[in-house]
């Protein structure tokens, strides 16, 4: 799976949606995408902030797309609205 975007309520401050980026944010090696920060890493940066609470009820989701899908070959997209339900889709 390809992180193409991610997709954040504009309405949010500046603070929270750098988190978001941050949440998401991925990098590349041989191929393999992983993320950047962990979710330790996240608390302890904003931990007591309004961000942080800001961060839990704000609407943002991540789009992946799959290039080739085992069983039909083709290629379709997912939205990912947290971690843990991306390690779901990609099991």
């Amino acid at each position: 799976m390809n992180q193409k975007k991610v997709v954040i309520d504009p309405n949010l401050s500046l603070q929270t949606r750098e988190m978001i980026e941050m949440y998401f944010a991925i990098k590349t090696v041989n191929g393999i995408e992983g993320f950047i920060f962990t979710e330790e890493e996240l608390l302890q940066k904003y931990k007591n902030t309004y961000s942080f609470n800001d961060f839990r009820s704000a609407k943002y989701y991540a789009i992946f797309e799959v290039s080739q899908c085992s069983n039909c070959g083709k290629s379709f997209k997912v939205i990912v609205r947290n971690r843990s339900e991306f390690y779901h889709q990609i099991m």
